[in-house]
């Protein structure tokens, strides 16, 4: 049986954030020591969902990052997304808390 919901978690319009970027270059990834196809270097990126492509409990999904970062071309599993930002208001909170001006 394939874990997941049946509905997709994430909406076309969705605020989210992802903690990595994939890249065709292998580059080192911190945490391990291991070469991978992800780049960890941007840290946090806020991306809005801009396509979702259905499937029984493996939903992928088109993002467009906020701040022009090329997310790879590629479409993003549903669990390499790390949080939803739920309102304009509450990205702009964390970008201060993660600026430290809070």
């Amino acid at each position: 049986m394939l874990s997941g919901s049946i509905n997709p978690k994430y909406s076309v319009g969705d605020l989210v954030t992802i903690e990595r970027v994939f890249t065709r270059d292998l580059k080192l990834n911190p945490s391990t020591g291991l070469k991978e196809n992800y780049d960890y270097s941007h840290g946090k990126i806020f991306a809005s969902v801009v396509k979702v492509q259905k499937g029984y409990g493996m939903h992928s999904y088109q993002l467009k990052s906020i701040d022009g970062i090329n997310l790879g071309g590629v479409l993003y599993w549903e669990k390499e997304i790390t949080s939803l930002v739920a309102s304009v208001s509450e990205l702009e909170y964390s970008f201060w808390e993660t600026w430290g001006d809070l």
